[in-house]
Parts: structure tokens; sequence; C-alpha cells
């Protein structure tokens, strides 16, 4: 992307973002773009033909409403991987990619060595509406700048379930009503009953 300030895109990728649901309710509104402006997207691929079709539906909404384009390119999460990592070294990114896939130390380490846009001011606008886990899990060091910064834009977020077989349970002799409320506690109680 060249002759476009990359703050300006930035700003409308989270336009594109937030009009595509993505960040809905973040009370983002559309920056003002030159009309024709391309965006560089890369994006991890869904599972299903319907969420791609889906993704390219509110793609194409948002250049209609725009009139700018977005160049997307939609990868499977390990292609994508290897694509951002490629572009990070050699210094050719595009303007928006999704890195929730990528492995833990590609954001951080490229933070570290100031290779990532700091989002800080674009953040900031939504910081209210995000929790704390949230905003802490897209914030990271910066070692040139010497100080932490915003090198991602949370967006969603996920919670891990922890099934429980009721009748092993009391196949070891417990009662799962006498299951504690709180993690640690949790966890505790199902030391003995593992080792039944």
């Amino acid at each position: 992307m060249r002759g476009v300030v990359r703050r300006d895109v930035l700003k409308g990728s989270l336009g594109f973002m937030a009009a595509s649901g993505l960040l809905a309710g973040s009370g983002l509104s559309r920056p003002a773009l030159a009309a024709g402006t391309t965006l560089t997207v890369w994006w991890n691929q869904g599972l299903y033909p319907a969420e791609v079709a889906a993704f390219r539906s509110l793609i194409a909404a948002w250049e209609k409403s725009t009139g700018n384009h977005v160049d997307l390119t939609l990868l499977p999460g390990r292609a994508l991987n290897e694509k951002i990592i490629s572009a990070l070294t050699s210094g050719e990114v595009p303007d928006l990619m999704y890195a929730d896939n990528a492995p833990a130390q590609i954001v951080p380490q490229n933070a570290w060595h100031d290779k990532l846009l700091d989002l800080t001011d674009v953040v900031e606008t939504q910081k209210s509406e995000l929790s704390p886990t949230a905003l802490q899990s897209a914030q990271f060091y910066n070692a040139e700048k010497k100080q932490r910064g915003f090198y991602g834009v949370p967006f969603k977020g996920a919670t891990l379930n922890i099934p429980v077989w009721k009748s092993l349970v009391e196949k070891a002799g417990y009662k799962v009503s006498d299951m504690p409320k709180n993690w640690d506690a949790f966890f505790d109680f199902f030391k003995p009953v593992r080792d039944k």
C-alpha cells in the first residue's frame, strides 16, 4: 500500500470492522477515507462455506457504502500464520490482519521489535466496552519505544468448557452438588476424585 497514510487506512479498516459487526456496539464511527482507497486485509478462512459467504457479503456492503475496495485474502490458520510471519520479516504487511490463530509469540515479538502499529489511540475509543482480560491480551511492550501499547484490537472472546461426568464423580463417592463455586477449590475437589 503506497501513497496512503497507514493511520488513515487503519481507521478505515476499523470502520470496515465496525460496519461488518466485528466491533458492533463499540461506538466507532466510520472514519473518512478518500473514495477509491484499497485496504489490504488478510483474514482467517471460515470452516464452513456459509462463514466465508457471510464475511464476503459484509465486505461487499462496506465497499458499497464507502466507495472503497478491500483486497481480501482468506487463508486457513496455518497458511495465514506463515504468510503473516513472512510479511513481518520482509516488511510487506497488510493494512489489517487476523492474528488470533497465530502462534502466541508473533504479535508480542513483533511489537517488541517495533514492527507493528501501536493502536492505543484506536483502542482508547472503545476501552470502556472491553474487559480487562481483552485489553491485556492486546497490549505488549515495545523495546524501541520503551513502553507498552496496544498492538491489536480485541474484537471477540471465548470461554472454555469443563465437562464433568456426573456418573464418574458419583462412582468415586462424591456428589456433583458438593463441587465448589470458586476455581481453586473446584480444581482441588477433583484431585481425590481423579485418584480413585
